[in-house]
């Protein structure tokens, strides 16, 4: 039987109605036969504003639209449909489960909250006002586009925690949860009423007693109410606890957990209950539902929320859109009329204003949004502002990103609260560490498929820092930044979670952008030069211990200081640094990019000083032996000589190639080492290599960088025989590059 054969009725209808043990029948009846009025003082001491069918919430929160969140409602649908089934219909009444608890968690921004509000929408109807037409039907079928066909009654309550709503006080959850049934489930009203009267004293002076005002305030009077009904009651309990991470006190968070699993364990005859926490996967809360040592519970189900697929990502835009244009009143109506007479239409849609937007806008927001709900809602929300036009303000979307001061009205300004809600989460203690860190991670992440992310032990080592502290320091961030789970390591229980060498990166790449401009993210924004300063000294610092197997070290030192950048105070701040440093400690032939000695010869240039860390070394003339290529390879040279105005070189000889310039890197002759051009393997077997390095080109043009050679011995000998770079010394060094394999 569907939902619409039940009917909205007056109260002379109810009130002449037997009363009936079914619990939807018997809440609809009672609603209007026994009416009980709460108190001021349990009201004030709820969030009432918290509650799903609240006015605040019922008219402001954000519906999950149809088409999106797919993956999650099937999985929560299925599984609400296996505990119901299993729960009414067990194989031995004695083994039935009573007791079922879901952790429905994602990263920041995928729109939990807003699932859950819908999930609260479709299965918690305002039972008070139902009663069948019929009183030989069976109980109502909560249908809904989203989640499907649910045949069971509900009772229940949602509760919504939010900091940007100021609703965090997480001592008051379970008198608002009472509060909430005694709202909606009249029959329960005058226990629960009855029951604060009586611990008034309890709740108000000791808040932070929850397990007993879960068992004083909500336990304990339905299991009264039962009792009272001669046990005939049969009821599912579904209670859901949104934003349980946006508590304002940690320890509280995971409380609240273990309170509800210890409480609502015991059985109530004819009474089930189900609970969905829905929160960001932070690690007290893994704890919390998992146990402290153990990967799973047969206790929890997890159900995780992703990033949106393209298709739900197209269904979000489409109705975001069509409330936009609804409320705009844009469609195919003419365009606004300005002071001239003449339409106010962008040039994108001028041609055809009922398709606005275009295919290219939303792909534009697509790309920005990379799958995220809340960044996909900030840019609607952007576009959509009263009194403006959202045509015009779309065309500033693509304008956006790169914007290191784009203002307090940007697209993604609603989504910057988002991250700095969260960031508020660390520790006043772990803020400079986890800055560090965050840095660390940003600018170690891969620039090409090659490279690999940045794991903890190599950023704990290049830091000088403790693994343990760096996920001290991430504790709260799990949200935002990806990194591996983590127990303290004196546990061994198995199965445990995994400690140690996980990789690390941002959830999503919104994130970094909002660190990376300060202007978004305030006090937590990152000062790029300063970070790759940091970096460049813990390179140095490795090295000069003697550490040239690591990755970073060896591999990144010349990078980070270069990206100190030029003329900045990092990039003199690393100088001193420089000066000071060791380079015979490089292993022979180590690679030094081209960048470093135009970066570093800048920066000589700029300061003006007497002291050179960077000198020219004499010129060398390179020259390699070419094998025969491939068929393939031989092909495409024909191919190229032939579109050339120059023949095909013979490449079974030595190709000698236009001298390049050497350098010598170091203050302090004992320290310094030779920086030897080479070339890309790939440049060398291009058929017009001989115009394309000739004379007169920029010295730079098809260097890949440079190897160093080391100055001790004979090698270091001929590269200082004669100090102005003679053509014979230059020759005697290439007779060794040569030998050397250059």
């Amino acid at each position: 039987m569907t939902s619409e054969a039940w009917n909205v009725v007056s109260y002379d209808e109810a009130e002449g109605d037997e009363p009936s043990k079914d619990f939807h029948k018997l809440v609809a009846v009672y609603s209007h036969q026994s009416t009980v009025a709460l108190s001021p003082e349990f009201t004030s001491s709820a969030l009432v504003d918290a509650l799903h069918d609240s006015a605040c919430r019922s008219t402001h929160a954000a519906r999950s639209f149809l088409g999106t969140h797919v993956a999650a409602k099937q999985r929560l649908s299925h599984w609400l449909a296996t505990v119901t089934s299993s729960t009414r219909n067990p194989r031995d009444s004695k083994e039935q489960e009573v007791f079922h608890i879901l952790w429905l968690h994602g990263d920041a921004g995928t729109g939990k909250t807003t699932l859950m509000q819908t999930l609260a929408d479709a299965l918690l109807p305002p039972l008070t006002t139902l009663v069948s037409a019929d009183p030989h039907s069976s109980p109502p079928i909560y249908a809904s586009e989203e989640f499907g066909s649910i045949g069971i009654n509900f009772g229940g309550g949602a509760i919504f925690f939010s900091r940007e709503n100021k609703h965090t006080d997480a001592t008051k959850i379970f008198t608002t949860i009472a509060f909430g049934l005694a709202s909606c489930l009249p029959p329960l009203a005058a226990f629960i009423q009855s029951a604060f009267d009586a611990n008034n004293d309890l709740i108000t002076q000791k808040p932070r007693c929850i397990r007993e005002q879960a068992e004083l305030l909500i336990f304990n009077p339905i299991k009264t109410w039962v009792a009272g009904e001669e046990g005939e009651v049969d009821v599912d309990f579904i209670m859901i606890v949104d934003g349980l991470d946006e508590c304002d006190d940690k320890e509280m968070q995971a409380e609240i957990v273990r309170v509800v699993k210890d409480v609502f364990k015991e059985r109530i005859e004819g009474v089930r209950w189900y609970w969905i926490f829905s929160s960001r996967a932070e690690m007290r809360l893994r704890g919390a539902f998992f146990g402290e040592h153990v990967v799973m519970s047969p206790e929890t189900e997890e159900i995780i929320v992703h990033l949106a697929s393209d298709a739900e990502m197209d269904a979000f835009l489409d109705c975001g859109f069509a409330k936009i244009r609804e409320m705009h009143d844009i469609g195919s109506s003419p365009a606004d009329t300005g002071t001239s007479g003449s339409p106010e239409v962008p040039a994108s849609s001028a041609d055809a204003p009922e398709e606005w937007p275009s295919s290219n806008d939303k792909e534009i927001i697509k790309w920005q949004a990379g799958g995220l709900y809340a960044a996909s809602a900030s840019i609607l929300d952007y576009i959509a502002k009263p009194d403006d036009d959202p045509r015009a303000r779309i065309v500033l979307i693509d304008s956006f990103i790169g914007n290191k001061d784009p203002g307090a009205d940007h697209p993604l300004a609603k989504l910057d609260i988002l991250y700095k809600n969260t960031l508020a989460t660390v520790a006043s203690a772990s803020v400079t560490l986890a800055k560090r860190i965050l840095g660390a991670i940003s600018c170690l992440q891969p620039s090409s498929h090659k490279d690999q992310r940045p794991k903890v032990s190599s950023v704990a080592e290049l830091l000088d820092i403790p693994a343990e502290k760096i996920h001290e320091a991430l504790y709260d961030l799990h949200s935002v930044v990806s990194a591996p789970h983590w127990v303290p390591s004196e546990t061994f229980d198995w199965p445990c979670l995994p400690y140690g060498d996980g990789k690390l990166s941002f959830c999503h790449p919104t994130f970094d952008q909002f660190l990376r401009t300060p202007s978004r993210s305030l006090d937590w924004g990152l000062n790029l030069e300063s970070v790759h300063m940091d970096l460049a000294r813990c390179c140095l610092k490795r090295l000069a211990m003697g550490d040239t197997r690591s990755k970073y070290p060896l591999e990144r030192w010349y990078l980070e200081c270069w990206r100190t950048g030029k003329d900045t105070e990092a990039a003199l701040g690393i100088l001193p640094d420089l000066y000071e440093f060791d380079f015979t400690v490089l292993p022979e032939h180590a690679i030094v990019d081209r960048y470093f000695v135009e970066w570093l010869l800048h920066l000589q240039d700029s300061t003006m000083s007497e002291y050179q860390l960077l000198k020219i070394g004499p010129p060398i003339e390179l020259r390699t032996t070419l094998s025969p290529p491939s068929d393939e390879a031989a092909e495409s040279s024909q191919q190229a000589s032939s579109s050339s105005s120059r023949p095909l070189q013979d490449i079974s000889k030595e190709i000698s190639y236009p001298p390049r310039q050497s350098y010598i890197l170091g203050f302090e002759p004992s320290k310094q080492v030779s920086l030897v051009p080479f070339y890309d393997v790939k440049t060398q077997t291009r058929a017009d290599i001989g115009s394309v390095i000739g004379p007169g080109l920029k010295h730079w043009d098809l260097i890949r960088g440079f190897k160093v050679v080391s100055r001790d011995g004979e090698m270091g000998r001929k590269l200082t025989a004669d100090e102005d770079g003679s053509a014979s010394t230059a020759a005697n060094v290439q007779d060794v590059l040569t030998e050397a394999g250059f």
